[in-house]
């Protein structure tokens, strides 16, 4: 199994992710901001760093408190996160597929949603 990192590591890289969500906000202050589409990755990527730093002290096996994939993960946060958290991770999961695979997304995605994405990233998973 591939080590991914304990609970310090996650915050480290989660704060990383911030620091550079920052920079995008700085560099990107017009309204709406032209780089919604990788606004909301980052939160989705801030969100899962913070998800597996929990993760890291709850599973039962070692595939739940150290997920390797996507699919693993879904299924630890499913059966180990509150309910209400759960369901904001995939929230940010479904906007940040969105953002990545669906082209144009950079204009379909409102402002809106970025503070709202960003907004949960920022504060529901610490």
């Amino acid at each position: 199994m591939l080590y991914l990192g304990d609970t310090a590591a996650h915050i480290r890289k989660a704060q990383h992710n911030e620091r550079f969500l920052q920079l995008v906000q700085r560099s990107d202050s017009s309204h709406p901001p032209t780089f919604r589409d990788w606004m909301v990755t980052v939160a989705f990527y801030i969100a899962l760093q913070y998800v597996d730093s929990k993760l890291a002290t709850m599973g039962v096996t070692p595939e739940e408190r150290h997920p390797e994939n996507h699919a693993d993960r879904n299924r630890a946060v499913a059966i180990y996160l509150p309910r209400p958290m759960s369901r904001d991770y995939f929230y940010l999961k479904a906007k940040s597929v969105l953002a990545r695979y669906f082209p144009d997304s950079e204009r379909r995605i409102s402002f809106h949603t970025v503070q709202h994405c960003t907004s949960l990233a920022l504060t529901r998973f610490r």
